[in-house]
């Protein structure tokens, strides 16, 4: 599975048709596949967005997580349909739609809860990251 690279898609727009931007930089940060990757936060998104509402909520999670340092590994659910019935049933919710936040399989909500931890400063605790975790995402 070929994740997105948010860096890629700022800079060169390649959110056309769902296609996938693949970035050398991220790459070798983190090879996406790998078991061992480091980066545990998961979001499941969508590079196709049907309103403008939907893509100031991924954008808006993107620029505050990019802020912050904390790493993260894109899922498009516009690349491949089997992600959104996984993102649902993770979550327990036929009706849940991106975007979704998880740290490894531990679900952290979707944007109002991710909005309500910024407005609280609580981005860590909602996101589960313990302090080994927070140092990691940090190098």
């Amino acid at each position: 599975m070929q994740m997105t690279c948010l860096r890629c898609i700022l800079r060169f727009g390649n959110r056309k048709k769902g296609k996938a931007a693949f970035c050398v930089e991220a790459w070798l940060i983190c090879l996406w596949d790998s078991p061992n990757c480091t980066m545990s936060i998961n979001i499941y998104y969508s590079s196709i967005t049907a309103t403008v509402s939907l893509e100031k909520h991924q954008t808006h999670i993107f620029y505050i997580l990019d802020g912050k340092g904390i790493k993260y590994r894109l899922m498009d659910l516009s690349e491949d349909p089997k992600l959104k019935d996984e993102m649902q049933s993770k979550i327990g919710n036929p009706d849940a739609m991106a975007p979704q936040i998880f740290n490894g399989d531990q679900y952290s909500g979707g944007y109002e809860a991710f909005e309500q931890a910024v407005e609280c400063e609580m981005i860590e605790k909602i996101l589960k990251l313990d302090s080994a975790q927070q140092q990691m995402q940090q190098k």
